[in-house]
Parts: structure tokens; C-alpha cells; sequence
């Protein structure tokens, strides 16, 4: 008796045909790569949790991206990282450093999380570019390492300049000038983070994002005191946004500046 089960996630795409009368022999589809192999399986496991195990064998770094930022299965998520490590031909290790480096992040354990992403930049297999140099820029900002996060940023950029993928580079170049531009509002260089995100307009993201890239306009210059500005671009914000809860929440910054 054959069953074929789709697993659909914003991360991953997996197909599982399984027969039962072969023990359990699986033959499974990740992104329409074709991958053949046999587990052994308890019965008790949710379907869920059976292909995300596949998911391990087939794709590490991938089951990596669905435990953290899906599932929130961070102690799945620690063992398939140590697996890695401890393997001393794993492809994965700089992925491994990094998801690691994220989980201490949430952990608020920020020089352990420091260590995991330098490992992870070291780790990295002949990659220009590496998330970790963004991943420990976002740490050193809110650990006010203002010129360490500037520093990897710059790497981080020198990478994307490398790349191929549009899509890849535009979701890139998004995170790193967002940074920049925190930088820049924390050195109180409001106008110069203005003009960073104003450049990200230029670009066709999606609407929640430049929702929110308006919202920070706005917030830049209220901090910088341009009130009838700030309220120009919380209002524009508004006209990208469909919740109702995050509507109010625009017109409560709005109604404070009057």
C-alpha cells in the first residue's frame, strides 16, 4: 500500500511516497531533486515530523531553517547542528555555527552566540558571501559595537556584490541598508538613515516591507524633530497595510505628533 504525502512550508517542499509492505522504504522530493533512501520509522511519528526527519538526511541546512523559523523546535534543532559539527566531512558546518548562533541570540547568551557566527565566517566553504556577517552585525548593534557591526556589514556587502541571484541579492541588500540604517540612528545621524531607506523604495518589495520602511522614515524624523514630515510618511505607510490592528497602531503614532 503505497501514500504519498506532500509537505508544504515556506522553506521547504517535500513529497514522501511511502510503502509500508517494503519497511518503510521512502522515496522523497526536495525542491523536485529526487532523493531515494530507507529509515526506520516508528509508526507514532506525525507525518510532520517524519518528513522533517527525512528532511535531515536529505537537506541539513534546510531542516536547519525549518526548526528555527517554523517550528520553533530549537532542541531539534541544537541536534542536527552538533550532528554536523561533529562530522568531519559535513558540507554544513557553517550553517550549523550559524542556526547555533541564532539560538544563543534567542537565549539573550550574546558572546556565545558571537563565538558561533565567527565559526560559522571561518566554516564558510569558499562562499564570498556568508549570512553570519549580517547576523553578527545585528548582534553588535544591539550589544552597541556600533563600529564592529559597521565592519561586518561592509563584508557582508562585498559578498552580495558577488552574487547572481536578483532575488537573493534585492533580500540581501534589504537586511544590510536596514542595519545601516539603525547604525545610523543610533549615532543620532537621522537624515543619513533617511536617505538609506529612501533608497529601498526604489526597489519593488513587498507591501508589508515597504509599509515598514515608510513607518522608520517617519520614526527617523520624528526623532530628528520634522514632525509634519514624519507625519507625511507614517501616513504614506499606511496605504501598504490591510490589518486593522497594525492601521491603528499607524494613527496612534500620527494623532501623537499633533
Amino acid at each position: 500500500m503505497f501514500m504519498n504525502k506532500l509537505l508544504r512550508s515556506k522553506n521547504i517542499n517535500v513529497k514522501i511516497v511511502i510503502n509500508k509492505n517494503i519497511k518503510w522504504e521512502i522515496t522523497v522530493f526536495v525542491d523536485d531533486q529526487f532523493k531515494s533512501d530507507s529509515f526506520i520509522l516508528d509508526d507514532r511519528l506525525s507525518f510532520s515530523n517524519c518528513a522533517a526527519y527525512i528532511l535531515e538526511h536529505v537537506n541539513p541546512t534546510k531542516a536547519m531553517k525549518y526548526y528555527f523559523c517554523e517550528t520553533n523546535n530549537y532542541q531539534r534543532l541544537k541536534i542536527v547542528c552538533l550532528q554536523e559539527l561533529e562530522k568531519e566531512s559535513s558540507q554544513y558546518k557553517s550553517e550549523a555555527y550559524e542556526y547555533l548562533g541564532r539560538l544563543m541570540v534567542t537565549k539573550k547568551l550574546n558572546d556565545r552566540a558571537e563565538r558561533e557566527f565567527i565559526s560559522s565566517i571561518n566554516n564558510k566553504r569558499n562562499m564570498v558571501y556568508c549570512d553570519s556577517y549580517t547576523e553578527l552585525a545585528s548582534l553588535y548593534v544591539k550589544m552597541k559595537r556600533l563600529d564592529d557591526a559597521f565592519d561586518m556589514l561592509d563584508k557582508a556587502k562585498r559578498g552580495i556584490n558577488e552574487l547572481k541571484d536578483k532575488e537573493s541579492i534585492k533580500r540581501k541588500e534589504l537586511t544590510v541598508k536596514m542595519l545601516y540604517a539603525e547604525i545610523c540612528k543610533q549615532k543620532g545621524e537621522y537624515k543619513k538613515a533617511i536617505e538609506i531607506l529612501n533608497e529601498l523604495l526604489d526597489c519593488k518589495y513587498e507591501i508589508d516591507i515597504i509599509s515598514n520602511i515608510y513607518f522608520n522614515i517617519g520614526w527617523f524624523y520624528r526623532l530628528s524633530g520634522e514632525y509634519s514630515k514624519a507625519i507625511d510618511a507614517f501616513r504614506e505607510s499606511l496605504m501598504y497595510i490591510y490589518e486593522v490592528k497594525d492601521i491603528v497602531k499607524k494613527y496612534n503614532y500620527i494623532g501623537d505628533l499633533y
